[in-house]
């Protein structure tokens, strides 16, 4: 309560403060000759959310994006630090990114595959471990667009999507050099060359980076650092501009070599009773999960990632349209091993190796001519093939007594769509615009477990398709020169699975595969500008009714599954503020608010545990009630072409419930941001310091079984009891101090 209190008052301050910059400038318009004017009008942000490059003050539909200079202001590294910035958007890290769960207008979900489509330059990008890639120094532009987005851009749009868009090779000579260090010796050295190849249209960019740091927290089983991390990458990128046709290749290698996670069980205080049959115990945690600081202790893991990723983007004018070609592929491998117990206790260890292979070809033909009636149709095809070999095992004596898994997955997807889209001015200040995507996705697994213990071995192979229909329709309405506000209606589907393995019961052949899950989505929109040009405001209100929610269930034969058991709604505000106040101020802000809540959802095994199965009108989990967030720029002339920069950003995350049931929560949190120093047209001194005011509190966490507790109960008769469930809870980042150099060659 005393953070909205906080946030309330800042944001009514800051809006005052707005409003009074925006009359002083109009009271001084007499005055200001028409270049001064001009300096203070915002920039134009364009952005390619409907497959086309238009003004973002244009789009029916709620987008935040970020220019590559919002981008460096910033410091923004991940999709954390996008999200922190973004109204609307939360992400919460499971397992260290391992599941990464990105949350749109507060629809979560840990099952399958993201609710947020990721892309780079229009090329999806399917596994949820690319996510916590470190965004490098070739990133142009961001673009994230909030509510659903399968009409255009297809699977796993269904929260969203998040494009991020590569800086193009330009035709002028170009480069930079920047370094940085900071406390727990982070160093990070990122650099990129660029320019003309000749007279005959080539240009290319290079670039590199590398980041390390010792991390936050300390390994206390062997005294050295536990959250290190070290990523490398670098892009080269070639463009080709002819008189009517551009050519645009990308290359893209990172790889990544991480220590363990600041991940630790946490004992339930609640619900005591037995489960299973076993000797009873806690069964739940209520309250707020408390978030650890020392006393990590782990058999040393870590994650070995590495990506190759390309792309080939063709633009062809045709005089009346433009043909479009968009081709990717992504190689993706990641290894992961894992102290899973995350004790000093030498109980169960579980290694992990992923290998993905994406491709991906879309084709577009887009009308470019003046008119009241603009077309666009296009074909899409994708591809992945997943290879995971896992064995989860107790080690030493424990494995005979209590055994392990190894599981050799192969998993295969195949997408085919055909979409298409019209906008129509029917009236100067009226458009209609209907864009609808016609898709087939086919999905295979091929499973064989196999029981440590025992040595019993089953395999389970299936292949499924499903067929949808996912139109949307939007109407806009030019108020005035400045103001244009929209309504919309989308209805989106997510493809169904497999129950493949369970750890209880059998699952019956009826409940091998669970369906689609749909939503229909209702929006209403203004888009402003203020103050000829200075001000911009964008606002928006959305409903949203989500059936046929893919949900944990219990089947018949005592089986954890998925199943399409759930109904949830999530209705919410979006507010987003941007100005220069000033030549030398400028303020950005966004505050959003969410209620998503399950509608229907009986989830069978808590009436296992002495707890009401009936979920109905509990919040969904990773959904907080508000969000916002605050930058503040200042820069002061010094002369001789330096200048004096400061910037403040503050972002606010309300709390939010881990667990179905709504018992465990998250706190509300406050990160603080603070970048100062000096540039001119070639060098930029930036001092930073993230986390200012040092956090203590978690920033997620997940229930699932904690492996110590049979061998706690059984062999050392360390627990008198034992809980089916315990909480696993991320600690936070802290502090962070750095000093960044850059140096910039034209």
């Amino acid at each position: 309560m005393k953070y909205k209190k906080l946030y309330l008052s800042m944001s009514v301050l800051l809006f005052g403060t707005v409003m009074s910059g925006v009359s002083f400038a109009q009271d001084g318009n007499q005055a200001a000759d028409s270049g001064a004017e001009d300096q203070l009008v915002m920039e134009e942000v364009l952005v390619t959310t409907r497959k086309r490059e238009e003004s973002i003050m244009e789009v029916p539909i709620a987008v935040t994006a970020f220019t590559y200079s919002d981008i460096e202001n910033a410091g923004i590294q991940n999709v954390a630090d996008v999200a922190a910035l973004t109204p609307g958007f939360n992400v919460a890290p499971l397992f260290s990114g391992d599941v990464m769960t990105p949350v749109i207008r507060g629809l979560s979900t840990t099952i399958g595959e993201a609710n947020v489509g990721f892309f780079v330059d229009g090329v999806y990008m399917g596994s949820r471990l690319t996510m916590s890639n470190l965004l490098g120094n070739f990133i142009e532009r961001i673009e994230v667009a909030k509510g659903p987005q399968s009409a255009l851009y297809g699977r796993n749009t269904f929260g969203g999507a998040i494009n991020y868009v590569t800086r193009k090779p330009s035709g002028n000579f170009e480069g930079e050099v920047e370094a940085t260090y900071g406390n727990n010796n982070k160093q990070a050295l990122r650099a990129t060359l660029g320019g003309p190849i000749g007279d005959g249209g080539f240009s290319y960019r290079i670039a590199a980076m590398s980041d390390t740091t010792d991390g936050f927290y300390k390994n206390e089983l062997n005294g050295k650092p536990l959250d290190d991390r070290d990523t490398k990458g670098a892009l080269g990128a070639l463009y080709w501009e002819g008189e009517s046709l551009g050519v645009n290749f990308n290359l893209v290698y990172s790889k990544v070599s991480d220590g363990d996670s600041p991940l630790r069980f946490e004992e339930n205080n609640d619900v005591f009773t037995s489960f299973a049959g076993l000797p009873p115990d806690f069964q739940m945690f209520t309250g707020i999960v408390p978030a650890r600081t020392d006393g990590f202790a782990v058999t040393p893991g870590g994650v070995e990632r590495e990506q190759l990723f390309g792309s080939v983007n063709l633009d062809w004018d045709l005089d009346s349209m433009v043909f479009t070609s968009i081709t990717g592929y992504n190689d993706f491998t990641h290894d992961r091993a894992v102290d899973d117990d995350y004790s000093a206790n030498d109980y169960r260890y579980t290694t992990s190796d992923n290998d993905v292979n994406e491709f991906s070809q879309e084709f577009r033909l887009a009308s470019t001519t003046d008119g009241n009636f603009q077309w666009m149709v296009g074909a899409y095809y994708y591809s992945l093939d997943s290879k995971t070999l896992s064995n989860a095992a107790y080690t030493g004596f424990l494995l005979p007594i209590f055994g392990g898994t190894n599981s050799d997955i192969s998993e295969g997807t195949d997408s085919v769509a055909v979409f298409g889209s019209i906008d129509w001015d029917f009236t100067d200040t009226l458009t209609l615009n209907i864009s609808a995507r016609l898709g087939n996705e086919e999905k295979s697994v091929n499973v064989t477990d196999t029981d440590l213990r025992s040595g019993a071995s089953g395999t389970y192979i299936n292949k499924a398709d499903w067929n949808s229909f996912q139109p949307r329709v939007s109407l806009n309405w030019q108020l005035a020169d400045d103001h244009m506000a929209y309504a919309s209606w989308a209805f989106a589907e997510k493809a169904g699975g497999f129950n493949v393995v369970t750890i209880t019961g059998g699952v019956l052949p009826n409940e091998r595969t669970y369906d689609p899950e749909s939503s229909n989505n209702y929006e209403i929109g203004l888009k402003s500008s203020w103050a000829d040009g200075r001000v911009q405001t964008t606002a928006a209100a959305y409903y949203i009714d989500w059936t046929d929610q893919i949900v944990r269930a219990i089947g018949a034969g005592g089986a954890l599954l998925n199943t399409n058991a759930g109904e949830s709604s999530s209705k919410g505000v979006e507010f987003e503020l941007m100005t220069q106040l000033s030549d030398y101020v400028d303020l950005r802000m966004g505050v959003s608010y969410n209620d998503a809540v399950y509608e229907e959802y009986f989830f069978a095994i808590l009436g296992a545990i002495g707890m009401n199965p009936v979920l109905d009108g509990q919040p969904l989990q990773f959904t907080p009630d508000w969000t916002g967030n605050i930058s503040l720029g200042f820069t002061q002339p010094l002369g001789n072409g330096w200048e004096f920069f400061t910037r403040f950003y503050a972002s606010y995350t309300d709390e939010q419930t881990i667990v179905q049931t709504g018992n465990a929560l998250v706190p509300a949190t406050s990160r603080f941001n603070v970048r100062a120093g000096w540039s001119n047209e070639n060098w930029n001194v930036t001092l930073w310091v993230e986390n200012l005011f040092e956090p203590n509190d978690a920033i997620t966490g997940a229930f699932t079984g904690n492996p110590s507790r049979l061998p706690d109960l059984f062999i050392f008769g360390s627990r008198q009891g034992f809980p089916a469930f315990s909480p696993l809870v991320t600690s936070p980042d802290r502090m962070q101090v750095g000093l960044t150099v850059k140096y910039s060659f034209f």
